[in-house]
């Protein structure tokens, strides 16, 4: 399953990607980040054992012999306990004495606590190259220096960034549509054959499933001890993702094999003077989100400022240098002086305004405000709630294209809210899940939730016109986004895979799309 989609412009990702240094510092780090997993698994756990009326699960005395209430009482029958003990004593036992049997299931009560995965992981020897390792015999330079030359990223490479959940294992994987080389280019016939190839570049784990992933070039925690070593100035390529937790994780899309995020956007987590582990509040505060995050936006123009919008109806803006929240603001509230609001599922940066804010909550509604004053924020409402948003730009940057959950897409005049330029029901018996813009501003492409189809639409005139309609074998569909820097070039993704559409060459491109499933839904295209 395919939830969110994001392209990253050609040149931005480094032609050779690093791998992970494993030095003793990368060690430390992983095993302060796995410890606190740890400590957060067990905060779990207790809750949950608090919320079933039961502080402590009782396995037994602490002998460890199970109190299953057959013993009955001793009176019963008959037999002095006290004398058994005797009669036990006189048996000739000393034999197996060496042998602590008597203890054989007692453990320490704090084997477990004490077990890090990553605590003996500096006596195990490794070899950047494989070469000096004495125990590897079989070294091919020439397949190592092969696979080093897979990895490289050619300048008119597109990276597509792709949040997906497979065997209930969510991750993030970096494909690599291969392009088409410049006019000078020697080898422009070897790879004119293969521009369509789309293929995983590599991927990471995350902790929890995906709703959205934002890419930004600003390297973060400049401001911090997690400054990075490895950029000589503030530019890079990273991959912010926001899914069912409340922290939002910064990944390196430069670099190979990393089991950890650069830098996470959340709850301080430190430790005390005592050296506990300081306890995360469950209460919206502004510091950071206490519920799942829906929504990101990176501020192009001030580059280290970074929109997240959540379940806990906060929406937080981020700054990377200091990897805090600088500002959090609950916009979607039924009055001025209300509290309490609705969650927010929507956050938008105003390309033209770059202090202004376009966000979308779950009161059928989005709201439009400066966030110097986010108090006069002016309110479109909807007919349901907002699915997705993007303005109309560079063709007028007062306008934005809105999806809802019922199907319709509307262009909203921010200039004259009252009533929008026009309504469109876009897709029947389901929700207009995503929409996207071409850069040039004249195509717009929407796809649904349950009618399966993406949709094309010449908005250029000023109305809406369909141009092509397609259903795709990928179930429902979640997500698309139009390719930055090849015009005409669709990603689209859904419950079973994703997929580019290249409709200048009639292509569609396949990378993990799990055709023919096992529902043996027959599909077919159709204009």
């Amino acid at each position: 399953m395919i939830t969110s989609l994001k392209w990253i412009r050609r040149g931005a990702c480094a032609s050779e990607p690093r791998r992970v240094v494993a030095d003793s510092e990368e060690y430390k780090r992983m095993a302060e980040r796995a410890g606190f997993e740890l400590d957060d698994a067990k905060d779990e756990l207790e809750r949950a054992q608090l919320a079933a009326g039961s502080g402590t699960v009782d396995d037994g005395d602490e002998d460890g012999n199970w109190n299953d209430g057959e013993d009955g009482d001793e009176s019963d029958s008959g037999v002095d306990s006290d004398d058994d003990d005797d009669a036990m004593d006189v048996e000739p036992a000393d034999e197996l004495a060496e042998y602590k049997l008597d203890d054989y299931d007692n453990e320490p009560t704090s084997a477990i606590e004490n077990v890090n995965i990553f605590s003996n992981v500096k006596s195990v020897a490794y070899h950047a190259d494989g070469s000096e390792d004495p125990y590897v015999t079989n070294v091919d330079d020439e397949l190592e220096e092969e696979d080093e030359e897979a990895l490289l990223i050619a300048p008119y490479d597109s990276v597509l960034v792709v949040a997906t959940k497979a065997d209930d294992i969510p991750q993030l994987e970096f494909q690599v549509l291969e392009g088409e080389p410049d006019e000078d280019d020697d080898d422009e016939d070897e790879v004119a054959d293969t521009r369509t190839n789309l293929y995983t570049h590599h991927d990471v784990m995350l902790p929890a499933i995906a709703f959205d992933v934002e890419w930004f070039d600003y390297v973060p925690g400049a401001k911090t001890e997690f400054k990075s070593t490895a950029h000589s100035t503030d530019t890079g390529s990273f991959v912010a993702v926001a899914g069912h937790t409340s922290d939002i994780e910064l990944w390196d899309a430069d670099v190979i094999d990393a089991m950890f995020p650069v830098a996470v956007l959340g709850a301080p987590r430190g430790k005390d003077a005592a050296g506990n582990l300081q306890a995360k509040s469950k209460k919206v505060n502004d510091a950071y989100h206490v519920s799942s995050v829906l929504s990101l936006s990176w501020n192009a123009s001030h580059r280290n400022f970074l929109a997240s919008g959540s379940a806990d109806t906060t929406v937080k803006i981020w700054d990377l240098d200091t990897l805090s929240a600088v500002r959090s603001l609950v916009p979607h509230v039924a009055t001025p002086t209300a509290r309490k609001g609705a969650k927010v599922c929507l956050t938008r940066w105003a390309p033209a305004a770059p202090t202004c804010l376009l966000t979308g909550g779950f009161d059928s509604s989005v709201r439009f405000f400066d966030t110097r004053s986010p108090e006069s924020a002016l309110r479109v409402n909807l007919t349901a709630d907002p699915e997705s948003a993007v303005f109309n730009h560079p063709a007028s940057d007062s306008q934005v294209f809105v999806s809802t959950e019922d199907g319709h897409i509307v262009l909203v005049d921010l200039r004259n809210a009252a009533s929008p330029v026009w309504t469109l029901k876009a897709h029947d018996g389901g929700s207009a899940a995503c929409i996207s813009l071409t850069p040039m501003g004249t195509t717009l492409a929407s796809v649904g939730g349950k009618d399966k189809t993406v949709k094309l639409w010449n908005v250029a005139s000023g109305k809406p016109e369909q141009r092509h309609a397609r259903q795709l074998q990928l179930g429902q569909l979640f997500t698309c986004a139009w390719c930055p820097d090849q015009e005409g070039v669709l990603a689209v993704g859904g419950e079973r895979g994703s997929v580019v559409l290249d409709l200048n060459m009639n292509a569609v491109i396949t990378a993990n799309a799990n055709f023919g499933g096992e529902d043996g839904d027959s599909e077919s295209d159709g204009e």
